[in-house]
């Protein structure tokens, strides 16, 4: 197929310009057609100064676009094509015509030609391929208007062409048929490809692009059955798999124009497109060959100060490590399209580049500029323009095996990609850099700063060096003000200073958290509990119950993973306890919308994501839903590696049911080293992937068999699940930036090894006083392909966790040629967040609702009450024990707890404070709306949840 990734190079080359939708009015009236004489209009278009002036004569009180479309359809019979090109050229060239898009001008040159010179493939031939082929989409709008069978006449155009056609023109042909199948059939999708096939072998191919891309310029239409709110790359989604290439090339007119202004959220998108992802992230660097499009994303990085081809540079960096030379290649191959072959704006572009990336940027320039100029001499007075030593690149890339300068391995080595025609019109192939994912990247790359701040990170559990300074009052939505902590410098807790009082004393715990960051206190209980033997899992569940009280929301961010999560578990059931979680959305906002980085905000989701796994009672797919509610991919995938993690970090002590009940039980663990990756939903196993790796070292208990686990992921999570070995690396060998870098230049594929890498990074550096650490993996990297993201990725994560007071320290000890990029560094904002609340479906509400327990499991799992109904739980099994959330403390209800159990306050808790036998019933009324998770203390994989409501 010509369309399939060997000749995905063509395809490119259309993709260049935003569309815009342009009203021609009735504004010229029949008497004023004699401005637009062919006297008068040779007599502008023969003037080498002035034409400008001369076009003002002419129109008069016409506005400026209408008179520029009379002057081009007038000048294709009057003066001739080239001569109309030109004119299209002096308008976009002139600000004052208020005309940018030179793709659509050209349209009307087409339109000119088919109306005027004849419907035919001679005629055809005449349009010049220069502004994006618009001439071609205008030529068939007016060829295929008003005929009785489209597919006849266009065979009638295209298939009549002279023999030595070549086979490019040819294309170019049903490409533009296909525009105009979708506008005569109402943007029909399906109808017009139906047209397509109709076309004889290899044309179809061609044809579906055009009638994708006519379809992607027109989605401001909002066809419904075109496009599906909800779902950005719908219908890239479902149509068959031999249309997506072409659907995904298109696809960024809608995202850029539907989808989200940030850059970040663009890339990220694109991964979800699975095998297909390569087309999407095409598209985007194409996008960003126009001047205008690049410049929308000034605000987002601070970059409006910068020349085109430093954006372009800038937000190809963006991409992920292996996919920044595509990036740079594919916008190359729109610019020089778009340039006719002048190489001014690539050469400058190549120019800006990492030093390492300069060679295989300027072999792009003569991968492509073969198609546009086939003489070797013209060829060589252009390339004059490149530096000397860029010579031999620019001038005949396709002639050598340009890829020799790495190593030959498979993502070495280019596919051959690029089709032009020799003048006999034969196909030729070269060979290309084309080079997009064989595994693909998902979502966490915001953290190392690779792409877009979209989120690559694993296990976010670190204390950033500034200070929680809350303000005087920590309100939560729905409760009693909270103090906050006192504004003090809390400093990390050393194994020298851990006391065993923290185990038991709950005053000491109080002072411990005023003056110690909650991530070195359960660091502490975890030490504590290794040297004692007392179990330390409940206990970092009061100290989350207690940071939460002293310190708000801070708490979710701060616990840290060890002693099985038990402190973000407490911190979740203070919260919880006090707002239910009816209102999820706006409890997360509340706990984490003042985080004004991406590494901050991505910290807290990703706590939230621990406490939402707990809170379901580990049941994964449920806190999986539960994160979706929130509406930003990124900050999804911040929740759902929480989720992930907590999976892994609490359920790995017992998976067995009424073994060592103090733990949580999850099913979603097996001896599968991939599970449960390769069982959830295809948007989650991204996320998956990224923390898996912690779960194959516990299994393997070798962390040098890892690598070969992640070798048999599925191909587009590969890269992701080599990343996540670099952190677990890093764990391993906490944090010892030799072995890092030692275990992880051990793995033989370059994309994997250079994943493993941004993983083991990612691991050093987490607030300032790991500053040295990170600077170090940087330093060993030095002199290897590596460096560059190193040090790039090194600058972002410092902007976000060293105060600007310290910056200009921190950025003299790196070398000098960063420097200038560390000082200026901003560090990134977050993104807003916002989501939807979760709806329950409108239900009858139960009376007298009655839940039985059966084969170890509560029948039914969820019933709706109204406000002090009871709720009656009977056994029809063994002996059971219901109670409130979270397992083991039984706090989520209101004034519920297990502690209370034992006081006179037993009563009135939602707790059967014991075990109950076959036939013995438990009753308890509900005064609380909210929606109220329940599970059995004996077997805590019995769950189930009541909704209360008015």
């Amino acid at each position: 197929m010509f369309c399939d990734k060997e000749y995905i190079v063509w395809c490119l080359l259309f993709l260049i310009a935003i569309p815009q939708v342009f009203a021609h009015g009735n504004e010229v009236q029949a008497n004023e057609a004699a401005r637009f004489s062919p006297e008068n209009l040779k007599a502008c278009l023969s003037l080498e100064n002035g034409r400008d002036e001369c076009y003002a004569s002419l129109c008069g009180d016409i506005s400026n676009y209408v008179c520029a479309e009379e002057i081009l359809d007038a000048a294709v019979p009057a003066a001739g094509i080239e001569k109309a090109m030109m004119a299209a050229e002096d308008f976009t060239q002139n600000p004052d015509w208020g005309v940018s898009d030179k793709h659509l001008l050209a349209h009307i040159i087409g339109r000119s030609m088919a109306k005027n010179l004849g419907s035919t493939g001679e005629i055809f031939l005449q349009c010049p391929p220069d502004f994006n082929n618009g001439c071609i989409h205008g030529f068939f709008e007016v060829a295929l208007i008003e005929v009785d069978d489209q597919v006849a006449a266009t065979r009638a155009i295209c298939e009549r062409m002279p023999e030595e056609t070549p086979f490019k023109e040819k294309w170019y042909c049903y490409h533009g048929a296909g525009h105009v199948f979708m506008m005569n059939n109402a943007y029909n999708l399906n109808s017009s490809i139906e047209l397509c096939l109709s076309l004889n072998e290899p044309w179809p191919e061609p044809c579906w692009q055009g009638v994708f891309m006519e379809n992607i310029l027109k989605w401001s239409h909002k066809l419904e059955s075109n496009f599906r709110e909800g779902d950005p790359l719908y219908p890239c989604t479902i149509v068959d798999n031999r249309f997506k290439p072409q659907c995904y090339l298109n696809h960024y007119i809608y995202l850029t124009g539907n989808y989200s202004d940030s850059w970040n959220d663009l890339i990220e998108v694109c991964f979800y497109a699975g095998d297909f992802a390569e087309y999407c992230l095409a598209s985007l660097a194409v996008y960003i060959s126009n001047d205008y499009a690049a410049g929308t994303y000034d605000e987002e990085f601070g970059i409006a100060d910068q020349s085109h081809t430093e954006k372009i540079v800038f937000l190809c960096s963006r991409f992920p490590e292996k996919y920044v030379e595509s990036c740079h290649e594919n916008v190359i191959a729109a610019i020089l399209n778009d340039d006719s072959g002048d190489l001014a704006r690539v050469s400058t572009l190549c120019g800006h580049v990492w030093e390492s990336r300069k060679r295989a940027c300027f072999g792009s320039i003569g991968l492509y500029l073969p198609n546009l100029v086939p003489d070797k001499e013209q060829r060589a007075e252009a390339c004059s323009i490149v530096p000397t030593k860029y010579h031999e690149e620019c001038m005949d890339m396709d002639r050598r095996d340009w890829k020799g300068r790495n190593e030959k391995d498979d993502t070495n080595v280019g596919k051959e990609l690029a089709v032009h025609a020799s003048g006999d019109g034969r196909k030729e192939t070269v060979s290309s850099k084309f080079l997009f994912l064989k595994k693909r990247v998902h979502i966490f790359t915001q953290l190392f700063g690779l792409l877009l701040n979209i989120l690559n990170t694993g296990e976010i559990t670190g204390d950033r060096a500034e200070l929680f300074t809350p303000g005087e009052d920590y309100a939560r939505p729905g409760s009693k003000p909270v103090k906050a902590a006192a504004n003090e410098t809390r400093r990390p807790l050393t194994h020298e200073m851990d006391s065993e009082k923290l185990l038991y004393d709950d005053a000491f715990m109080d002072e411990a958290i005023q003056n110690y960051t909650l991530r070195s206190l359960t660091q502490s209980l975890n030490r504590l509990d290794n040297e004692t033997g007392i179990d330390c899992h409940s206990r970092a569940h009061e100290l989350g119950r207690r940071a939460y009280e002293l310190l708000g929301g801070e708490a979710f961010k701060k616990c840290g993973i060890e002693c099985h999560s038990g402190c973000r578990h407490g911190a979740t059931e203070a919260f919880f306890a006090d707002n239910g979680s009816t209102g999820l959305v706006e409890n997360i906002k509340f706990l984490c919308e003042g985080e004004t980085t991406p590494f901050g905000m991505h910290q807290c989701l990703h706590g939230v994501g621990h406490g939402l796994m707990a809170w379901f009672d580990y049941e994964l797919p449920e806190a999986l839903e539960a994160c979706d509610l929130i509406e930003s991919q990124v900050h999804r995938n911040s929740c759902h590696s929480g989720v992930f993690m907590e999976n892994i970090v609490g359920g790995i002590v017992s998976t067995t049911p009424g073994e060592n009940t103090e733990y949580h039980y999850t099913r979603w663990l097996n001896e599968d080293p991939h599970y449960p990756c390769n069982a959830v939903d295809d948007k989650y196993k991204g996320s998956c992937y990224f923390l898996q790796t912690d779960r194959m070292l516990d299994l393997l208990e070798n962390v040098e068999l890892i690598g070969f686990v992640c070798d048999e992921a599925p191909k587009q999570f590969q890269f992701l699940c080599f990343m996540s070995m670099g952190r677990t690396v890093s764990g391993f060998f906490e944090q010892d930036p030799v072995e890092v870098f030692r275990m992880c230049t051990a793995v033989k594929d370059t994309a994997d090894r250079e994943a493993c890498l941004t993983g083991g990074f990612a691991d050093q550096l987490w607030d300032e006083t790991q500053v040295e650490g990170g600077i170090e993996f940087c330093r060993i990297s030095e002199n290897t392909s590596f460096e560059a993201r190193c040090y790039e990725s090194l600058i972002i994560r410092s902007s976000e966790v060293i105060p600007r007071s310290h910056r200009e320290r921190f950025c003299k000890k790196i070398p000098e040629n960063y420097y200038y990029r560390c000082t200026n560094q901003e560090p990134p904002e977050a993104l807003p967040l916002s989501g939807k609340e979760w709806v329950f479906p409108g239900v009858k509400k139960s009376e007298n609702a009655v839940i039985r327990y059966v084969n170890g499991a509560y029948v039914p799992d969820t019933v709706h009450v109204a406000v002090g109904s009871e709720v009656k739980w009977v056994s029809e099994d063994n002996a059971f024990w219901p109670a409130s959330n979270l397992h083991p403390t039984h706090t989520a209800y209101p004034g519920s707890g297990i502690t209370k159990c034992y006081t006179s306050q037993r009563e009135t808790i939602f707790d059967a404070c014991e075990a109950l036998g076959r036939g013995v019933e438990y009753s308890f009324t509900f005064n609380s709306t909210g929606e109220w998770r329940f599970h059995d203390h004996i077997n805590p994989k019995a769950t189930g949840t009541i909704v209360v409501s008015n």
